[in-house]
């Protein structure tokens, strides 16, 4: 096991998240412990109780920094000494709990090319050179899609299907197991189509951008409802246009 104290909560889940990618299989289990250091920011690394593996990153000089800032570099000087520690090095390097393709898009939309994006992810994360191109090439796919969209004359629709083939328990979305609740899968329909009517008539001269159907599970519903509400969301909301038409299907058993 390996116990982390952060002196810092807002560092807590990058520290844990470098902590499992660098000793996978391992229980990591991370502490708040302000009083263990007198650094400005700090962790400490204790692997099964052994003081000698223990392992300090420290910033002293974080006035110098910005909050992104500040936890970017946090991030980064604790893959290095991580890396070093374990000899190993991670192909989305220090890069956590985030998109890749935003930071690619965001240094695109500054202006650089798709060489220097990639070059800047694995310059300041540690981002391997193929997995720098991967999300460059997808932030570039992205743009190209986007550049379709009617932006200021377009909106989106979320649909959500409140039922599921079971309960999960860490669920926390309002579903229900849809084996108790088939008789009200028709009356949920007829609601359902009100208030897609009145999403048509309140945006008659804007264009459907995307449609998102979730829940809850959407294909715990029978193949006939499913098949209405398609085809209704399709007619009353001139769905020709759209660029986007997504039906949540996560649950195998359905």
């Amino acid at each position: 096991m390996i116990t982390a104290y952060v002196n810092e909560e807002a560092f807590r889940d990058d520290a844990c998240a470098l902590l499992r990618a660098f000793y996978p299989g391992e229980t990591v289990v991370t502490e708040l412990s302000s009083s263990e250091f007198s650094k400005a920011l700090s962790v400490r690394i204790i692997r099964d109780g052994d003081e000698t593996g223990q392992l300090e990153v420290s910033i002293d000089n974080r006035s110098n920094y910005t909050k992104t800032g500040l936890r970017n570099e946090y991030k980064r000087r604790l893959y290095q000494c991580l890396s070093a520690k374990t000899g190993r090095t991670l192909p989305w390097g220090a890069l956590t709990g985030v998109r890749p393709t935003r930071l690619a898009w965001r240094e695109l939309e500054r202006g650089k090319d798709p060489g220097e994006a990639s070059e800047i992810l694995q310059r300041s994360f540690f981002v391997s050179a193929g997995k720098a191109d991967l999300a460059v090439r997808i932030a570039m796919r992205e743009r190209r899609i986007l550049s379709r969209f009617p932006f200021g004359r377009g909106y989106s629709v979320y649909i959500g299907i409140p039922f599921c083939p079971s309960r999960c328990f860490y669920c926390s979305f309002s579903s229900y197991p849809i084996d108790g609740m088939r008789d009200m899968e028709e009356a949920y329909l007829t609601a359902l189509f009100k208030e897609i009517e009145f999403a048509a008539a309140a945006f008659p001269e804007r264009i459907l951008n995307t449609v998102y159907i979730g829940g809850g599970t959407p294909t715990a519903l029978s193949a006939r409802s499913l098949d209405r509400l398609l085809d209704y969301v399709n007619q009353t909301l001139h769905a020709g246009k759209t660029e986007e038409f997504t039906v949540e299907a996560g649950r195998p058993d359905s």
